[in-house]
């Protein structure tokens, strides 16, 4: 009885036998010879793994694989909130991507007068909160801010002055709260009615963490 090899696949499981094996050689090629000289394995074609079952548990080390221009694999870490792990230790990435933003709105009726640090319940009741609409229900003839409670780095807020009267920020005043602060980026600290502005977090500009005012249309 004749038997016949088929040349390509016996090279490729030599190749595979070879690596594995950690025989010294340079690279290893299939269905190429000339191989990356900067990698060990250059594989020209489609590669299937068809066991890619779990051998550990937990999310320590987890992470996905990325293609750079050149083909090559490289791995990317995930961050813990992107993983989901069920009890019998599957992973799933949450889908936190979507094609459009979503931007939550609160009115505010506040006692006009100066705040140091003003309460906005960021890590509360509105910690989902982008946009809060100021009315004013007494006090002062101006709303002065000083500083602002509850920033947390990267965190986005925009305020709309509905008041009547005028909302004006103090940069980086004494009476607030390391944290708390504000530094001013625009021309203008002071919102006429129907003004708007928006803040930034930020712990890159200062060590404590300061509110930047990035924007602010004074209106009138």
């Amino acid at each position: 009885m004749t038997y016949y090899l088929n040349t390509e696949k016996t090279f490729g499981l030599l190749a595979f036998l070879l690596f594995f094996l950690n025989v010294s050689i340079a690279q290893v090629g299939i269905n190429t010879t000339d191989p990356n000289e900067n990698s060990a394995l250059d594989v020209n074609g489609r590669v299937i793994v068809q066991d890619l079952s779990r051998t550990g548990s937990g999310i320590s080390g987890v992470g996905i694989l990325l293609v750079e221009q050149d083909g090559t694999l490289i791995k990317a870490e995930l961050s813990s909130d992107l993983i989901t792990i069920d009890g019998s230790d599957e992973i799933t990435i949450n889908n936190t991507f979507s094609s459009s933003t979503t931007e939550k709105i609160v009115l505010f009726e506040e006692r006009f007068q100066t705040k140091n640090n003003w309460d906005l319940d960021l890590g509360g009741a509105n910690s989902d909160v982008t946009v809060f609409i100021i009315r004013k229900d007494s006090g002062n003839d101006e709303l002065k801010i000083r500083g602002i409670a509850g920033g947390t780095e990267g965190r986005k807020i925009k305020i709309i002055n509905d008041s009547g009267e005028d909302i004006k920020f103090d940069e980086d005043h004494n009476d607030a709260a390391d944290g708390d602060k504000v530094y001013i980026y625009t021309q203008e600290n002071k919102m006429k009615n129907y003004g708007t502005c928006e803040l930034i977090y930020s712990t890159d500009v200062s060590n404590n963490g300061h509110w930047c005012l990035v924007q602010l249309d004074k209106y009138n």
